[in-house]
């Protein structure tokens, strides 16, 4: 006999777990963002080291977002959300960042990476999402 969902259990909900990834990530972001500069860890393997951190940790947003909309049955028609989610959240770091002691802040590079993450990130959900529905 089929049941029913009750109040008690409601029935699983994808797009809502791939949004709460999406927040905790945001707020993981929030408390790396408001490490005081001089906590920092030492030397980094060359100069714009930061910026392969910055495009590597907004590609993992984008994909988690990415999965938010994909679940939620969203997409294509969505993609444009990840470049933008990717732009809004990376100028937030960045202006929390002035306010973080030892920080620079406002970093036009790191801006640019956090993009080119949420970018890169659409392209892969593109690709997986159109192999997924690809007739085997």
């Amino acid at each position: 006999m089929p049941t029913t969902p009750s109040i008690e259990h409601p029935p699983a909900d994808p797009a809502r777990r791939w949004r709460l990834a999406w927040w905790l990530w945001f707020w993981v972001l929030f408390a790396l963002s408001s490490i005081p500069g001089h906590r920092l860890i030492g030397p980094r393997p060359f100069d714009w080291f930061d910026k392969v951190e910055h495009f590597g940790f907004f590609f993992l947003g984008g994909l988690l977002l990415g999965g938010s909309i994909v679940s939620a049955g969203r997409w294509p028609a969505r993609w444009w959300l990840l470049p933008l989610a990717a732009a809004v959240v990376g100028a937030f770091d960045e202006t929390h960042q002035l306010f973080t002691p030892g920080r620079s802040g406002l970093d036009w590079g790191d801006w640019v990476a956090d993009v080119a993450g949420g970018t890169v990130a659409a392209v892969a959900v593109q690709v997986f999402y159109r192999w997924r529905r690809a007739p085997r």
